[in-house]
């Protein structure tokens, strides 16, 4: 759960809802944040607390908010690494039994009937199966279908269904379900909040939504943050090297064949401190180019779109040089680029939510749950790399609970296809959203550069990574003004 908090005379407002903060407040909007909206994929931890609004701001992840009697505020800290120390048998063992206590307390609570995501994958096939295992109704189960017919997850989530004959399962198709960056049914974009990152696929939500209502489903669950949680990211592996150089041997040796990397680029790859990270982002952001090789990170690499103006790259790296000076060297790298990787999932979770509470629908991500992140931590770090097998440390807490034969997959869903079909479909509706909003009046962005984009030809999806940060901010600033006049 995010938490805002803002200043109305001499009292503090606080909620997990933004947009009720800025309306007790009555904030204006702050013109000056505008740029960030921009970045991709998301803020790094130093810029967490930012919104769009003036006076008002969010509550780090890692952290608490207290208001002390005399209306001043207290932020601190609520979560500190500890550092792993159980095996891989005792940590499969406390993750099964987390996994089962977060299914139990939300089967529990709910009266009505209980879906499931089913994608095809473990994460969201971990969470059918558990569901279906320990509620008392009926479970429905979701399948989105994919575009592209080589993706595999529709063979995996036929094997599940079939393993599960008493659920009620549903497959939406594309032509059901519509192409990214269609309009949704409603308009969903809350104009006193800030921008989501699901509003390409806000359409096919919806129907989710929909389908889930007409059969009076109150929870969904899914399988948001089993990536982040239990795959180790190329900066964990180059910590564990740093770190453990005797004992991370074997285990980087393993994980260097699978992420394809030579004994010359883990070398050569450093383990900035955390200011000199930021003030190297910022630097990056100023020459307009990515950074490219193996490197350690203490966030998601900052990166803008070529369509940004100078003047919103030159604003945010400003931005960044000032917060040079945050300092979180007493946290290890690899901890602290986990907890944020998980932190993000969390946010796609809750953009989730806000598409399916029209419809009366709870989306949960029970991988995000305290306890089972906690769970997770708790295992020694190259226990928890160790590269035999596929996620093995959700996999043995799987074992039993989902078909053996899921445990073995080594393929995954490739959702690329997507994109380029909802270009095709939608490209002048993309285009006019962008350009007819704030965002050219605002110099945020160059209208033509934007426009060669929508034009050119795309060999790789990884193009796209900048449409959905401008698609979304463009349509909630548009909807944003219009409220605040």
């Amino acid at each position: 759960m995010r938490v805002f908090w803002g200043r109305r005379g001499g009292e503090v407002v606080s909620s997990n809802e933004l947009g009720l903060v800025r309306t007790f407040t009555g904030a204006n909007l702050d013109t000056a944040s505008l740029p960030l909206s921009l970045v991709t994929p998301r803020l790094p931890w130093a810029l967490e607390n930012v919104t769009h609004w003036e006076g008002i701001e969010a509550v780090p992840s890692d952290s608490t908010l207290t208001v002390l009697q005399d209306h001043r505020i207290d932020v601190t800290r609520r979560w500190l690494p500890s550092g792993g120390n159980r095996s891989l048998g005792e940590g499969v063992r406390g993750l099964r039994q987390a996994l089962e206590r977060a299914i139990d307390a939300r089967v529990e609570r709910s009266t009505a009937p209980i879906a499931a995501d089913l994608s095809g994958g473990l994460d969201s096939g971990v969470m059918a199966f558990l569901a279906e295992r320990r509620g008392s109704g009926p479970l429905n189960t979701v399948h989105l279908s994919p575009n592209d017919a080589g993706n595999d997850d529709v063979e995996w989530s036929q094997l599940l269904r079939a393993r599960l004959p008493h659920a009620e399962h549903h497959t939406l198709t594309q032509r059901e379900a519509g192409s990214w960056f269609a309009d949704p049914p409603t308009d969903w974009a809350d104009p006193g909040s800030e921008p989501l990152p699901v509003l390409r696929n806000a359409h096919s939500l919806a129907r989710i939504g929909q389908l889930l209502e007409g059969r009076g489903v109150e929870l969904y669950l899914n399988g948001g943050g089993g990536d982040e949680l239990f795959r180790p990211s190329a900066t964990y592996v180059l910590a564990l090297a740093r770190k453990y150089p005797v004992r991370a041997r074997r285990v980087l040796r393993e994980l260097r064949a699978r992420g394809r990397w030579s004994r010359q680029e883990v070398r050569r790859a450093r383990l900035p401190h955390s200011s000199d990270w930021l003030s190297q982002q910022a630097r990056q952001l100023q020459h307009a180019d990515d950074s490219t090789g193996l490197q350690a990170a203490w966030d998601l690499t900052v990166s803008m779109p070529p369509w940004s103006t100078s003047e919103a790259r030159g604003r945010v790296a400003e931005v960044l040089r000032a917060k040079a000076t945050v300092d979180r060297e007493q946290t290890w790298i690899a901890d602290f680029e986990r907890m944020r990787l998980i932190s993000a999932a969390g946010v796609a979770t809750r953009a989730m939510a806000r598409v399916l509470a029209p419809y009366g629908v709870s989306v949960e991500s029970p991988y995000l749950d305290d306890d089972v992140i906690e769970a997770a931590l708790a295992v020694d770090p190259l226990e928890y790399a160790r590269a035999e097998g596929y996620k093995p440390l959700l996999a043995g807490a799987a074992k039993g609970i989902v078909p053996d034969a899921l445990l073995e997959r080594r393929s995954k869903g490739d959702y690329a296809s997507e994109y380029y079909r909802g270009l095709r479909a939608h490209r002048s509706s993309i285009e006019r959203w962008v350009l007819e909003s704030p965002m050219s009046r605002l110099e945020l962005l160059e209208g033509k550069r934007f426009q060669a984009f929508l034009e050119q030809i795309h060999p790789s999806a990884t193009s796209f990574r900048h449409l959905d940060a401008t698609f979304s901010a463009a349509r909630w600033l548009s909807a944003a003004e219009r409220e605040t006049g």
